[in-house]
């Protein structure tokens, strides 16, 4: 299958589990709940290899899903996006599903994802600091996904929108290097 044919099955599935969570009222909670699922299931690889195995049958697959949802105490929404990607066979792009449902969900919030790369962990003043910078930026609300990278050496690298803001010692001493090779 075609990767844009297979984009639009996984957007289909991603749209599909937000007009679920709206009509049964639960947006918030089947946000939580695939974030959840989602952050433990990367841990644990196992479970996305077992998914994607296309030796286990579809009804061994939807099984397993149906326990992991009661387990969990999923909602209607979440319950039933997992049975019926199993029973269509697609459960190998269910966290590429999740994943989607996470981006359209802040589209219809109104809230723009950032990214902000720091050599270590910002103080919660910091924090508040830049989400206010990144609101006024914005013009909206915004979700910040922190990352910690060593090799940064400090500064901020910030991803909003498709821009990149790099204000971080490593791009300066990029750029310096280029400016001072005469290619810049």
């Amino acid at each position: 299958m075609k990767r844009k044919d297979q984009n639009k099955i996984i957007r289909s599935y991603a749209e599909a589990l937000y007009e679920a969570a709206v009509a049964e009222n639960a947006v918030d909670e089947v946000v939580a709940q695939t974030r959840d699922f989602c952050n433990e299931a990367t841990a644990k690889d196992k479970i996305i290899a077992a998914l994607a195995n296309p030796l286990w049958s579809n009804k061994d697959k939807q099984q397993a899903l149906a326990e992991i949802a009661m387990d969990r105490n999923f909602g209607a929404p979440l319950t039933g996006l997992l049975k019926t990607m199993a029973e269509n066979g697609r459960s190998a792009a269910l966290f590429d599903v999740l994943k989607e449902f996470e981006k359209v969900y802040y589209a219809r919030s109104g809230i723009t994802p950032v990214k902000v790369a720091t050599v270590m962990d910002l103080s919660k003043e910091q924090q508040q600091r830049l989400e206010k910078v990144m609101q006024n930026y914005v013009g909206g609300k915004v979700v910040i996904n922190y990352e910690i990278c060593p090799d940064i050496l400090g500064g901020l690298c910030v991803e909003v929108g498709g821009k990149l803001i790099d204000d971080t010692i490593k791009g300066k001493l990029k750029r310096l290097e280029l400016l001072m090779k005469g290619t810049m």
